[in-house]
């Protein structure tokens, strides 16, 4: 038996090429070595067959751009963009210049980070504005991570827990899955707790508080924290005259509670009253009690 024989005796039986027609629709759609991985065969084969059946040769470079595959011309380097999008670099390249895309303005990411403890309202403070987390981080530290057009928040294992477009100051960026989350009784609980408390400085402010709570949602758990720092530094009843006329606008935010009781005017301060007709002057005890008023007399003995 010669060598060439008794090689192709080792040989694996090699794979007929398909000839079914769902495997036939691949042809031309594909490259003949996807279409070869597939089907488990050679590429050899498949483009025989692509060539008896008058087939035309995919190119990637000739395959029409998807939508999806469009929008991610510019996000990041040309170099990136082309394993995603199954094509060369230089086609995506042209591709990009033809629409008159421009290169992102970093081609390496900076960004910025710092700890972050999430606030009983479930968001964190970051440059004045104010990002959600899952509920059940609520008292925990993160880690932030912003850049100029995102923020990503991280657990103490360094896990994404949170993506947020970066927000003007003084915004909530708000994700509709941690309102929703199971864990979400943490915060409802906090929320209910101070309620209770504004309740109990009178009914006004208990009235406005939960109206508050109503209109702003989670939001308003911070609100409630300046309520009850307001009620240790105002009189309850201004508190209170304050609380009713903002319910009866409709103002739900704090300054605006703050600018009434500004209003209202700081509580008068009551003097002391220095004659009174009820009371008797010390001049009428004097005559009813000379002894007493009398001057002392002291005698010095001389020895």
């Amino acid at each position: 038996m010669t060598f060439k024989l008794a090689s192709i005796c080792r040989a694996p039986p090699a794979r007929s090429i398909a000839c079914q027609p769902e495997e036939d629709a691949l042809l031309g759609k594909y490259t003949d070595q996807e279409v070869a991985r597939k089907l488990g065969c050679s590429a050899e084969r498949v483009g025989k067959r692509r060539y008896y059946l008058r087939a035309r040769k995919n190119n990637p470079k000739h395959r029409l751009w998807m939508p999806e595959e469009i929008a991610l011309l510019g996000t990041r380097p040309d170099r990136e963009v082309a394993p995603i999008v199954a094509r060369s670099v230089s086609n995506v390249r042209y591709k990009r210049l033809a629409l008159g895309i421009p290169l992102p303005e970093s081609l390496f990411p900076v960004f910025e980070e710092a700890p972050r403890t999430v606030h009983r309202d479930g968001y964190i403070e970051l440059q004045r504005s104010y990002y959600s987390v899952p509920p059940e981080y609520v008292g925990r530290q993160v880690w932030a991570r912003w850049e100029s057009r995102l923020v990503r928040v991280f657990n103490q294992r360094r896990e994404v827990i949170a993506v947020h477009a970066l927000a003007e100051p003084g915004k909530f960026a708000t994700d509709p899955n941690h309102l929703h989350s199971p864990h979400r009784h943490v915060i409802q609980h906090g929320l209910d707790y101070l309620l209770d408390r504004a309740r109990l400085i009178g009914a006004h402010t208990g009235s406005w508080a939960e109206a508050m709570a109503q209109q702003r949602g989670p939001i308003g758990i911070r609100v409630l924290h300046g309520l009850l720092s307001l009620a240790g530094k105002h009189p309850v009843s201004a508190l209170e005259r304050a609380a009713q006329i903002a319910l009866h606008h409709g103002t739900w935010r704090l300054r605006d509670l703050r600018a009434l009781l500004d209003q209202a005017g700081p509580a008068p301060q009551l003097d002391f009253l220095e004659t009174h007709p009820l009371i008797r002057s010390l001049d009428a005890y004097q005559h009813c009690v000379p002894d007493c008023f009398a001057p002392s007399t002291s005698t010095i003995n001389q020895t």
